[in-house]
């Protein structure tokens, strides 16, 4: 009797570490969850435009009219 007792003790003692441990790791990933959400938040906003840095901002159109007549780059190497 007393050993099925004690072996019940051992068991919720066991149980509550494991609750404890769970309630641990719920945080722990709930914290971790709350500093990447910032930093998705700060990297969207690291643009030149946004820091407001002295560099030509990079413009896709213009970008894209000066490269869709070259040939691998190469357009520049042949018009010299």
């Amino acid at each position: 009797m007393e050993s099925r007792v004690g072996s019940r003790s051992i068991d919720i003692l066991n149980a509550d570490q494991e609750l404890l441990q769970s309630r641990v790791e719920a945080l722990s990933q709930r914290e971790d969850m709350i500093i990447a959400a910032y930093r998705v938040e700060v990297t969207g906003h690291m643009t030149a435009a946004d820091l407001r840095l002295p560099v030509k901002i990079y413009d896709p159109e213009e970008h894209y009219n000066d490269a869709a007549t070259k040939w691998f780059g190469l357009a520049d190497w042949f018009s010299t």
